[in-house]
């Protein structure tokens, strides 16, 4: 406990004067200073913000209050993890130090990491939430769309049309199959001879008719049967067939080639 000390005014020659009870007041205020500082026990005040200038027992706990905001521990005079000098020690050290990377290593995991084959669990499966890995083929599954901007499947896009077109020579059969490797949705046959031989056809499957040239002279377009298969083609399983006549409808005249355009 502090006691507040009273100065006493001395005036020569005047009160209060020496006596017993003055110079008892001066040695109590001696011991009062040397107890303080020697042998009373005091706590700093650790949470006390250190400022620039305070009384002797404010610095003490300014004092505390930097260490343990220095050492990052619970109270002032918990043990640190480290001295300065141990740290800068470290700090000085010739790399690498203890326990960290050396430049090489890093290059090797780096590299050993870009030479996996199933590097974060990736897998080419249809999986949720994994990334894409091609298979030995270089192919990798994905789920069917639903959104635009989805990947489409090969599933997927094959229910939709796309165009298959080819060629072929006459060779004067009357039941002729041209396999295009897929059943067509339509197929447009045209063909033009030097010696002014010519045929045009469209077969259109789920319907038994189709459009085709006439052996007329002049010729013209008519509705016909596909079943003739002389001026229209008839599609079948795999493709279609074509036929030959000696009118200038036929879509199978020999040594005539033939365009076919094909909608599956």
């Amino acid at each position: 406990m502090v006691v507040a000390y009273t100065k006493t005014t001395w005036v020569n020659g005047g009160a209060p004067g020496i006596s017993a009870e003055n110079l008892n007041k001066i040695e109590a205020g001696i011991e009062a200073a040397h107890k303080m500082v020697e042998t009373d026990i005091r706590t700093p005040d650790q949470n006390q913000a250190a400022q620039a200038s305070g009384t002797l027992l404010q610095l003490q706990s300014f004092f505390a209050n930097m260490i343990r905001r220095i050492t990052g521990k619970t109270n002032w005079y918990d043990a640190p993890d480290t001295t300065l000098a141990a740290a800068a020690s470290h700090i000085s050290a010739a790399a690498p130090h203890a326990g960290h990377e050396t430049p090489s290593g890093a290059q090797a995991k780096v590299d050993a990491h870009a030479a996996l084959t199933a590097t974060h669990g990736a897998t080419s499966a249809a999986t949720a939430n994994r990334i894409i890995l091609r298979d030995a083929s270089g192919r990798a599954k994905v789920a069917a769309p639903v959104a635009s901007d989805d990947i489409a499947t090969k599933g997927y896009v094959d229910v939709f049309a796309r165009v298959l077109a080819g060629s072929y020579v006459g060779d004067g059969k009357t039941d002729r199959l041209i396999n295009i490797g897929v059943t067509p949705k339509l197929v447009m046959v045209v063909g033009h001879g030097s010696t002014g031989d010519y045929g045009l056809g469209i077969g259109i499957a789920g319907t038994t008719y189709g459009v085709g040239m006439s052996g007329s002279s002049p010729p013209d377009f008519r509705l016909m049967k596909q079943n003739g298969r002389v001026a229209v083609p008839e599609i079948t399983t795999n493709g279609f067939y074509v036929s030959f006549s000696s009118s200038c409808g036929s879509l199978n005249k020999p040594r005539i080639t033939y365009y076919y355009v094909a909608i599956v």
